[in-house]
């Protein structure tokens, strides 16, 4: 029990020290203030959320210079909204192949408007708010006085519409008959427009029928529902006074103190104290650049300042766990979107909820108000359908990185009998590489083909073996002469030749042993994958042979053009994209006289080719079918032996690097080995990888 007043002791007054008053004192400010923090206050009642300096009412206009102004508030306004709009706004009508009138003038219509767009704006000032308001700006306005007149009715045109919040359109009346069905609902809005140009404004007074009025999150009024951000509004409060409060004190601790070590022998009056501070106040204001010391050392007090990102993150959490955006969402992370799926589980539902509210809310009732007044026809079957872009759906890349783990999977399997007994294969498509009766069956279709095959093979095999009494043919053996090297260790030599190889020899004679690998190389898809990140979409292969790479830069999303020298390779590389199922431009080329216009492609890629071509020319053509900022990746064999052996021109690596540069490109990698590396075949040579940009 604090003692407020002196209590009599034997008749006579207590008295008190002035240290035991001031304990006293002490104590009940303390009390009080707890008490105030619970949310009391002497004498009756108080808010524990006014105790604690939120705000009680919440204006249009304090939630709107939130979001303008706080990035946490705007993403919780925007990001649910983007995505929600995310990819085009499709209207159709189920059972009919050719396009309907609805569809048809829907398209002509949202494309006129710029509608999505307009629904955006519509949705995002409906969630700031109480409400949001789309007018719509039919052709019967003659005078500003129509506005507030209902609809004409009859077929009119829509000319504009324009989404506006709260705040540019209030509500002036109410329906007040009971008896009206749209009791208690809009009657008129008090519409203000700032003047483009001036701080002046221009107001009318519009009717409902002008207006399509959306509700977020609607509960017992359908004029007025509950703004998004009024349920993290403290949370967001919150978030202010902690990087608020940072800046205060990181600016508080960029001002040290000081301390001042006196010898022992040194005496400061009061007089001395006053004169120190008053140096150490002119030269924190840069009026004095030195202090006198003299007895005394001084040392500046560093201050240390608090981390408040524990503390700011866990109101981010708050804030995430109490709108359903994942905190990835709302601040962005470099390693994704999405941390878990549970995260992706939880925002499909998000989204999809708001799908349903906004096509309820916004484009149904728009589409309803178009058919009224003959702007759109009338569906012609019994009900139209919404559209909505998958969110998550599989990229190019996705899949083709689903179809190599399938196809290595599958190799695997096909080489194991105990595996095939264990889990017969019908079983290990479906349940396993969880394939669908479609891809079963072309699997099927391919080992059945494959098979096929196999036993034709054998069976000419056999037809073609000698007779008995018959020499077989022996095959000459050419031997491997031994490859010359030339240069240092501080260059490559490219050895190369001014004359064409006959590849067509090549492929007749058997020397084309790419011809047979399917596996697309690892240049390729580190290729694809830069590609694919930098949102090319065309490309061009030199030297496709038997299409692999070709065939995974169209799996990647690409429009691919794949030239050879030799007609063989294209009827192989054609016959391997159709196994595929994939669909790609093979034809007959040379490198050295391209066919293709100025600036045709987005990206040139070509695997040990250009080493047997006459590389000035070569570069040269490539640079002209290339687009500006097009991409260049291109490897070689910088000591291959030719076929033909004719004339040998020598290049060091920085000449080869130079004929880039002089071509208009820009050297972004470069990859060589001082020491000869193995190729697929067997035989090693040194090799020069390069990527490079047009300029």
């Amino acid at each position: 029990m604090v003692r407020t007043a002196p209590r009599k002791t034997n008749g006579q007054p207590q008295v008190y020290t002035q240290s035991q008053m001031m304990a006293f004192a002490s104590e009940l400010v303390g009390r009080a203030n707890l008490a105030a923090k619970l949310g009391f206050q002497y004498g009756g009642n108080r808010d524990i959320y006014q105790a604690l300096g939120y705000d009680l009412d919440i204006t249009y206009t304090m939630y709107a210079a939130r979001y303008d102004r706080q990035d946490i508030a705007k993403a919780v306004i925007d990001r649910p909204v983007n995505y929600t709009w995310k990819g085009p706004l499709v209207i159709s009508e189920a059972g009919d192949d050719e396009e309907t009138a609805l569809e048809k003038e829907w398209k002509k219509l949202e494309k006129e408007l710029k509608l999505k767009s307009k629904f955006i704006r519509l949705d995002k000032l409906s969630s700031i708010g109480n409400y949001g308001v789309l007018l719509l700006g039919f052709d019967d306005i003659k005078i500003q006085e129509d506005w507030k007149k209902p609809v004409t009715a009859g077929t009119r045109k829509l000319k504009y519409v324009k989404p506006l919040g709260e705040g540019h359109a209030k509500i002036q009346t109410y329906v007040s008959e009971t008896k009206d069905e749209r009791y208690g609902m809009v009657e008129l809005y008090d519409i203000e427009f700032i003047n483009p140009g001036s701080t002046t404004t221009t107001s009318f007074h519009a009717h409902h029928t002008r207006i399509l009025h959306v509700v977020p999150e609607m509960l017992e009024s359908e004029t007025e529902g509950v703004p998004v951000l009024k349920a993290i509004w403290n949370r967001l409060m919150d978030l202010d006074k902690l990087q608020g409060g940072s800046a205060e004190m990181f600016w508080r601790g960029a001002r040290p103190g000081y301390q001042g070590i006196l010898d022992k022998d040194v005496q400061v009056s009061t007089k001395t104290e006053k004169g120190l501070q008053d140096q150490f106040d002119e030269y924190e204001n840069n009026q004095r650049r030195f202090i006198f010391n003299e007895g005394i050392e001084y040392k500046a007090l560093e201050m240390q300042v608090a981390n408040p990102d524990k503390h700011i993150d866990v109101q981010i959490q708050m804030i995430s766990a109490r709108t359903g955006i994942p905190k990835r969402i709302l601040t962005g992370s470099e390693r994704g979107e999405l941390a878990s799926s549970q995260d992706e589980t939880g925002w499909l539902n998000v989204i999809q909820t708001r799908r349903d509210d906004v096509e309820f809310s916004i484009i149904r009732p728009f589409i309803d108000i178009c058919i009224k007044y003959k702007i759109l026809p009338k569906p012609s079957t019994e009900e139209y359908q919404v559209g909505w872009l998958d969110l998550f759906a599989p990229s190019d890349k996705d899949k083709a990185e689903v179809g190599k783990i399938r196809a290595d999977a599958l190799a695997v399997y096909a080489k194991d009998p105990l595996a095939q007994m264990i889990l017969p294969p019908e079983a290990f498509f479906e349940w396993f590489l969880g394939l669908d009766e479609t891809q079963r069956e072309k699997i099927k279709e391919l080992s059945d083909a494959a098979l096929q095959e196999e036993m034709q093979a054998i069976a000419e095999e056999i037809k073609n073996r000698p007779k008995p009494g018959e020499e077989p043919i022996e095959e000459e053996i050419v031997p491997k002469k031994k490859i010359v090297r030339r240069g240092t260790k501080s260059s490559i030599t490219a050895q190369m030749t001014a004359s064409t190889v006959d590849w067509k020899k090549v492929y007749e004679d058997g020397g084309a042993h790419w011809m047979d690998d399917l596996q697309p190389s690892q240049f390729a898809q580190e290729f694809a994958e830069q590609l694919v990140e930098e949102g090319k979409t065309s490309l061009l292969e030199i030297g496709s042979a038997n299409g692999k790479d070709s065939i995974l830069f169209t799996i990647a999303g690409l429009n691919v053009t794949g030239i050879d020298i030799v007609p063989e390779a294209v009827e192989v590389a054609l016959e391997n994209a159709e196994r595929v199922g994939v669909s790609v431009d093979f034809q007959e080329g040379n490198v050295e006289a391209l066919t293709f216009s100025d600036e045709s492609f987005d990206a040139v890629y070509s695997l040990s080719v250009l080493h047997s071509t006459n590389m000035d020319i070569s570069v040269s053509e490539i640079a002209r079918v290339l687009k500006s900022n097009g991409m260049v990746s291109i490897f070689i064999y910088s000591d291959t032996k030719k076929i033909d052996g004719t004339e040998k021109v020598f290049t060091t690596l920085d000449e080869f690097i130079e004929l880039f540069k002089r071509s208009g490109f820009e050297i972004e990698d470069l990859y060589t080995t001082q020491e000869e590396e193995y190729d697929d075949a067997g035989e090693k040579h040194a090799i020069i990888a390069i990527k490079a940009k047009k300029i």
